[in-house]
């Protein structure tokens, strides 16, 4: 029989390849209206074909076992093959079943099933090519991602960014795209992280959200963006061609936008969709298990340092405690009772600053509208303040947990009294964003003014007060540095304040 080939308006169509020695006129006619058909008589002339045009390969019972017992390397063909027979063979059905290209269409429908006529089988036939060629399409993300799942599991902090530039270009190649971006979604903006580009370089660093393609509109809405033709916005950021964004959401946050550009269009289906939202799923939980870590880290650091002011501050009193305890059973002296007294308290004062460190001052509760000036009042009265002066200018209203820093102001004032002498002069001044406190004091030394925030820094208190301080300013979202006065004693500048009401004013305390 010689090889039936459809028209010049075929072009463009699923191209099937229909191989069999006596093609089912009825099968060939269904077919023939929505697909261009190429008939063959014999498996030697499919060579000549599929490979090269084929889009599906259709085959009757006796050619799909002549290509099996001929190991013709029928398998190992990209194009998918569906066998057309007449009744259930069961080597020929686990052949099909171990191939996930190859499919099976009864001509009598289910085996066993009395014959459904020639409309029905077609149907299902036209069905089952479309299904074939469709999956076909799909560019095999799965091996790519599979791997990369492995490599971030066991990933450890230094390699996490490594593997996950990997990921992004084993993925990308895989479905040819020429660029893959994994961006950071906080404060109005996309932040590249995490990006690979087959040549060049990424042409930006961030972008605003109004200016991403489909972020407003799509994206928020948790549904990745899918354009076949190119976008301005999108070539504007360097994504030439087909683009596709993915939103990565983590506890129904949008947390990452994974972007792919510059690939075939029609490469992006709904399978291909699914998995490269896996795939965005899985960077987006790889780092936040590795910021988990990082967090855990910090916090074992932090209570090593914890255990080491433990350690060291509190043996000393301890050891005044022991020893002057001795001395008194036998002195009686009142002296010596006195030193056990006031070491006794130096410890309770360490471990009154130490819970606090730990278990209060990073912890806010309701934020209400707090004028500043009020809190530094109530503060100097809950501190030894000695003979030392107050000062404040008009401070404004702040929204803040009163408790909390109320908290800080305290160990502000306190540290001052400690350091610059019991008659230190303290203000409390006004910054465009923020306040500051300062003394008359000796100042803060250039190389300790980071440390002084450290646990464990002390010259005289307890080594947690200012730590504290940062810890409260920290957990309200602010900035504190330490620097120096006008006049040379220490200042603590708080920044990134918003104020409700910068127009409360309060006259100067002088107490």
């Amino acid at each position: 029989m010689q090889p039936h080939e459809g028209g010049e308006s075929d072009a463009g169509r699923t191209h099937v390849l229909y191989c069999s020695a006596d093609p089912d006129p009825s099968i060939l006619e269904a077919i023939d209206v929505d697909y261009r058909v190429t008939t063959v008589g014999s498996p030697a002339a499919v060579t000549e074909h599929a490979d090269d045009t084929a889009d599906c390969l259709l085959v009757d019972g006796d050619v799909f076992n002549e290509f099996r017992s001929a190991s013709s390397g029928l398998s190992g063909g990209s194009v998918p093959i569906i066998a057309l027979v007449d009744t259930p063979d069961r080597a020929l059905v686990r052949t099909v079943a171990r191939h996930p290209r190859f499919d099976l269409v009864y001509r009598s429908g289910r085996a066993g099933v009395e014959d459904a006529g020639p409309d029905a089988v077609s149907e299902r036939l036209c069905e089952r090519i479309d299904i074939a060629c469709r999956e076909n399409a799909d560019p095999d993300l799965g091996e790519p991602i599979l791997e990369v799942a492995g490599l971030l599991m066991s990933a450890t902090h230094d390699e996490v960014d490594t593997r996950i530039e990997w990921g992004l270009r084993s993925v990308g190649e895989r479905l040819g795209a020429d660029r893959c971006v994994l961006y950071d979604c906080a404060d109005g903006s996309l932040s590249a992280t995490h990006s690979w580009v087959a040549s060049g370089s990424l042409s930006h660093g961030s972008v605003s959200t109004d200016a991403f393609p489909g972020f407003e509109s799509t994206l928020e809405r948790f549904d990745p963006v899918v354009a076949d033709v190119e976008r301005a916005d999108a070539a504007a950021l360097g994504f030439g061609g087909t683009f596709f964004a993915s939103p990565v959401v983590i506890d129904w946050t949008l947390e990452h936008v994974l972007v792919f550009g510059g690939f075939p269009a029609g490469a992006i289906t709904d399978t291909a969709v699914t998995r490269l939202g896996t795939f965005g799923d899985l960077i987006g939980h790889t780092l936040k298990r590795d910021r988990r870590l990082r967090e855990i880290e910090r916090q074992n650091e932090r209570l090593e340092r914890f255990a080491s002011v433990i350690r060291h501050d509190l043996q000393n009193p301890l050891n005044v405690i022991t020893g002057f305890a001795e001395i008194a059973k036998e002195s009686g002296d009142p002296d010596d009772i006195e030193r056990i007294s006031a070491a006794a308290s130096r410890m309770e004062s360490i471990l009154e600053d130490l819970h606090t460190l730990v278990d209060e001052a990073d912890d806010l509760g309701e934020r209400e509208p707090t004028p500043i000036v009020d809190l530094v009042d109530r503060a100097r009265t809950s501190v030894d303040m000695r003979d030392a002066t107050v000062e404040t200018d008009a401070l404004g209203v702040v929204e803040a947990d009163p408790g909390r820093l109320r908290q800080a102001f305290e160990n502000l004032l306190r540290n001052a009294v400690e350091h610059a002498g019991p008659d230190v002069t303290i203000r409390v001044s006004s910054l465009p964003d923020g306040f500051a406190v300062d003394d008359d004091g000796p100042g803060v030394p250039p190389a300790d003014r980071e440390r002084v925030f450290e646990e464990g820094y002390t010259d005289g208190g307890t080594g947690l007060g200012l730590s504290i301080v940062r810890t409260v300013v920290d957990a309200h979202g602010w900035e504190i540095e330490a620097t120096n006065a006008p006049g040379g004693g220490a200042r603590f500048e708080i920044t990134g304040v918003e104020f409700v009401d910068r127009g409360v004013s309060s006259s100067a305390l002088a107490r």
